[in-house]
C-alpha cells in the first residue's frame, strides 16, 4: 500500500479529499492529514509518505516552504499541488521544486484526482521494479574492482594522461609485453535517440548494461582487452590482437539478441602505448564512414583519413538551381534535385558528415529568401515528423536519412510558400506581431494581446494561425530563439543568462526548446560558432 498524506488548511477540502477516492481499493493508505506545512512535515517524518497532496497557501508554513523542506531533507515522495487560478506563479515554483502535478481546486473533479493518483501509482510501481532490477545488476557485478579498472582505462582512452601514467596502468593490469600491438575500436548504438524514445529498455543504464554484457562475453572469449562505457550509447574497446572478426561477431550478436545495430570504428594498429589516445580519436572518426554506407557495420580509419584534406576542397551548394525550382513552386523538381545532389555527394564520399550537413543547412537557409513577409526565415517553416529542418539535418546519422527527410519535407515547404504568397496579414495581426516583437522577452499572455486588438482569445489565436501559418506560441518561440542565437555568439554570456534574457526562467526548458529547433544544445552551438 502506498502511503498518502493530505495537507490543506480548509477542513472541508480535507474531508472531501478523503471521501473522493476509494483509497484502499486502489492500493493507497491515508496515513494522516494536516492543516499546514509544519504539521505535515512532522507527520511525514513520523509516518513516511509516498504521495503528498498539498495546498499552496496555508498559515504557519505554506506549501512552497513545505516543498523546500522536503527537498532539503531529501525526503523521497511524489507531490501533487492543489491551487486556485490566481496562484499559477506559485504552481510554477512548486513544479521547479519537484512537484509531479497540480490540480485546480475550483474545478477539481473526483475522476481527475483519481486518474492522477493512479498514474502516479503506476509510475511508482515501475520505478520500484527498475530499482530492484538495477540492484540485482549491481550485485552481479563485482562493482569495486571492475569500476576502478574501467575508470583507469577510460582515462587512458579519453583523457590526457602522461606516458608514465599510461605505462603504470598498463603494467598494473598485465599489459607489459613490449612486443604487443594495440588496437582501439569505438562502438556506438545506431539511432540511439530513437532507441531510447521507443523505451524498450526503460533506462539508459539497463540498455548500456545489456549491450556491454554481450560485448564483454565475446571479448573475454577472443582476446585480452578492455571495454569501457562512455556515454549516450557509446563504448571504447582496447585489444592486443587484430579485432576485425571479433568486432563483426559483436555486431552480429547484439543484432541477434537485442535487435540493435552497432556502428564500429577501428583505428590503425599502434605499437606504442603513448599513441592509444590518438588511436581512440581516429577510431571515433572512423564511425563517420557509416554516414555513407548505412546505419550498421565495422569501418576502418583508412576509409575516412582523406576527409581531413577533402574538407579543404569546396562542396558547392547548387543554390541557384534550387532557387529556380522554388520560384516555380516545383515540388517534384525539388525532390528530384535533392535526390540527385545527395547521390552526387554519396558517389564521391570525400567530405566529412559535418561538412555535408553544413552544406545542406546552407541550402535550406537560402529557402528563406522565398518567403514574402518580413518574418520569413527557415525557423518559420513547418516541422515535418516533429522535427525542424536544422534539427533533422544535424541529427541525421546517414546521408540517406538526411535526403529522405528533406524530400519528405518539401510538400510542407511548398504549401507554406504558396499560402503565404497569397495574402498580406490583417492589420490586427500585424499589430499583435509588433507587440510580440517588442515584448517577446517578457511573460506574454494571449488574453492581453487579444484585449489590445479588441478580439477574444480564441478568435485571435485562430486568426493569427490562419494569417501567419504559425501559432502565437511558435511565433514567440522563433523570435526568442533568434535572440538566443545572437547572444550565444557573445562569449561572455552564460547559458542561464541567455535563457533569462529571452524570457525563460528555467534554463533546462530553454535548452530543450533550442535543441528541438537547432539539433544542438546551446553549448554545442556556441562551440560550432567559435570553432572550438
Amino acid at each position: 500500500m502506498l502511503k498518502v498524506v493530505v495537507v490543506d488548511d480548509e477542513i472541508l477540502v480535507r474531508v472531501g479529499l478523503k471521501t473522493f477516492v476509494p483509497w484502499s481499493e486502489h492500493g493507497f493508505r491515508l496515513v494522516g492529514e494536516a492543516a499546514n506545512g509544519r504539521e505535515a512535515l512532522e507527520l511525514i517524518r513520523r509516518e513516511g509518505c509516498e504521495i503528498l497532496l498539498t495546498d499552496i497557501q496555508m498559515p504557519e508554513m505554506d506549501g512552497l516552504t513545505l516543498l523546500e523542506n522536503i527537498r532539503a531533507e531529501q525526503l523521497e515522495m511524489h507531490i501533487i499541488i492543489m491551487s486556485n487560478h490566481e496562484e499559477f506563479n506559485y504552481v510554477r515554483k512548486a513544479l521547479q521544486l519537484g512537484a509531479a502535478d497540480y490540480l485546480l481546486k475550483l474545478t477539481m473533479e473526483p475522476q481527475e484526482l483519481e486518474q492522477k493518483l493512479l498514474a502516479l501509482r503506476d509510475k511508482i510501481m515501475q520505478e520500484r521494479k527498475l530499482q530492484s532490477r538495477e540492484r540485482e545488476m549491481r550485485r552481479e557485478i563485482s562493482a569495486n574492482s571492475r569500476e576502478a579498472r574501467e575508470k583507469r582505462f577510460r582515462d587512458i582512452l579519453v583523457k590526457s594522461c602522461s606516458p608514465a601514467e599510461i605505462r603504470e596502468c598498463m603494467s598494473a593490469y598485465g599489459y607489459n609485453d613490449n612486443s604487443w600491438t594495440y588496437h582501439v575500436a569505438c562502438i556506438r548504438i545506431a539511432r540511439y535517440e530513437q532507441v531510447m524514445a521507443d523505451n524498450r529498455y526503460k533506462s539508459e543504464k539497463l540498455l548500456a548494461y545489456s549491450v556491454s554484457n554481450i560485448l564483454m562475453e565475446i571479448l573475454k572469449s577472443r582476446a585480452q582487452g578492455e571495454l569501457v562505457e562512455l556515454d549516450n550509447g557509446r563504448f571504447a574497446l582496447l585489444s592486443v590482437v587484430p579485432p576485425d572478426d571479433m568486432l563483426n561477431e559483436m555486431a552480429e550478436s547484439v543484432k541477434l539478441y537485442l535487435d540493435l545495430d552497432l556502428v564500429i570504428g577501428l583505428s590503425e594498429p599502434c605499437a606504442d602505448v603513448r599513441s592509444i589516445q590518438v588511436a581512440r580519436e581516429r577510431a571515433e572518426l572512423a564511425l563517420d564512414a557509416a554516414f555513407y554506407d548505412g546505419v550498421g557495420g565495422v569501418y576502418a580509419y583508412s576509409q575516412v583519413a582523406h576527409w581531413e584534406q577533402a574538407d579543404n576542397a569546396p562542396l558547392i551548394v547548387p543554390i541557384e538551381k534550387f532557387a529556380r525550382l522554388i520560384a516555380l513552386r516545383d515540388e517534384r523538381g525539388l525532390q528530384e534535385a535533392m535526390r540527385e545532389w545527395a547521390a552526387a555527394i554519396g558517389n564521391r564520399r570525400c567530405w566529412s558528415p559535418e561538412r555535408v550537413k553544413e552544406s545542406w543547412i546552407q541550402l535550406v537557409h537560402s529557402f528563406s529568401s522565398s518567403l514574402p513577409d518580413p518574418e520569413g526565415d527557415v525557423y518559420s517553416f513547418p516541422p515535418y515528423r516533429d522535427q525542424y529542418p536544422y534539427h533533422a539535418i544535424r541529427t541525421a546519422e546517414t546521408l540517406d536519412d538526411l535526403q529522405e527527410w528533406l524530400t519528405g519535407w518539401i510538400p510542407a515547404l511548398i504549401d507554406c510558400l504558396k499560402t503565404r504568397s497569397q495574402r498580406r496579414w490583417r492589420p490586427e495581426v500585424q499589430t499583435v506581431a509588433e507587440l510580440i516583437r517588442a515584448n517577446f522577452d517578457t511573460t506574454l499572455k494571449v488574453s492581453n494581446l487579444a484585449r489590445q486588438v479588441g478580439f477574444n482569445e480564441a478568435y485571435l489565436s485562430a486568426l493569427f494561425k490562419k494569417e501567419t501559418g504559425e501559432t502565437i506560441m511558435d511565433f514567440t518561440i522563433r523570435l526568442r530563439m533568434g535572440k538566443a542565437r545572437e547572444l550565444l555568439k557573445q562569449p561572455g554570456v552564460k547559458i542561464y543568462e541567455v535563457s533569462e534574457a529571452i524570457g525563460y526562467s528555467d534554463a533546462n526548458y530553454f535548452t530543450k526548446l533550442f535543441k528541438k529547433m537547432e539539433g544542438l544544445h546551446p553549448q554545442d552551438y556556441r562551440k560550432r560558432y567559435f570553432g572550438k
